[in-house]
Formats: C-alpha cells, sequence, structure tokens
C-alpha cells in the first residue's frame, strides 16, 4: 500500500535447504513513511497508554482461533505487521523454525480510539 507518504508491504522469503523437507518461510513486513524516513513498530501507531497490545492480541487470537487450533493459552506476538487499505496485517509465525506466517486482518476502524492522531498512514482506516 502507498498512501499519504506511506509505504507498507509485506516481504517474503522462501528457500528449500533439503529439498525432502517443508522450505523455510522467513515472512515481515516494512511500514515506511517515504516523506520523513521514519520506519513504524507496530507500537508507533498507537497512543500511549492505550490498551492496544491486549486488543490486537485478543483480536488475533480470536480470528486464528477460527480457522486454527490455537490453544487460548498460546502467546501471540503482534511485531510483525504491515498496512493495506483499512486494515492492519498481523503476521502470525506458525513456529520458530518454519516462520511461515498466517496473515490475520484486523480492520482499522475496529482500532480507531488507539490510533495515534499524528500517524499518516491513519486515513486509511476511513
Amino acid at each position: 500500500m502507498v498512501k499519504d507518504g506511506l509505504l507498507s508491504v509485506r516481504l517474503q522469503r522462501t528457500a528449500c535447504t533439503n529439498p525432502s523437507l517443508q522450505p523455510d518461510d522467513l515472512v515481515d513486513g516494512l511500514t515506511v513513511n517515504l516523506v520523513t524516513g521514519t520506519v513504524y513498530q507496530v507500537a508507533d501507531l498507537f497512543r500511549p497508554g492505550t490498551p492496544w497490545k491486549e486488543t490486537m492480541t485478543q483480536a488475533v487470537h480470536e480470528k486464528l482461533s477460527a480457522t486454527t487450533k490455537v490453544g487460548a493459552n498460546v502467546p501471540i506476538s503482534v511485531n510483525r505487521f504491515f498496512l493495506k487499505e483499512g486494515t492492519l496485517v498481523v503476521l502470525r509465525p506458525v513456529s520458530a523454525r518454519a516462520f511461515h506466517a498466517l496473515d490475520v486482518e484486523v480492520p482499522l476502524k475496529q482500532l480507531q480510539p488507539m490510533l495515534r492522531a499524528d500517524f499518516s498512514g491513519s486515513s486509511a482506516g476511513r
């Protein structure tokens, strides 16, 4: 997505070091302000003091548990992400070895009260 001077992309590299095994996938996201050069971490999108991490973790867990067998006590990281029109996409690694991600989409409208006012990408949620 490129909008309002913001570039956000999903990055993936697949390597097959042993043809008899599944390939290793490395998946990440990159969100950068093309005007200032600022590279955003997921915490940069939210206002300080808001329960964004808990809200994101719960939203990701609900979406994953609807389609996979994710237990209630499985820790979920929300650090890898990218933005697409109106959506924050969290990349969830399946295992430490495979790094194959499940994309979990969380509508920005759901997060709007917690998003920083000065975050230039917040208009993507409108």
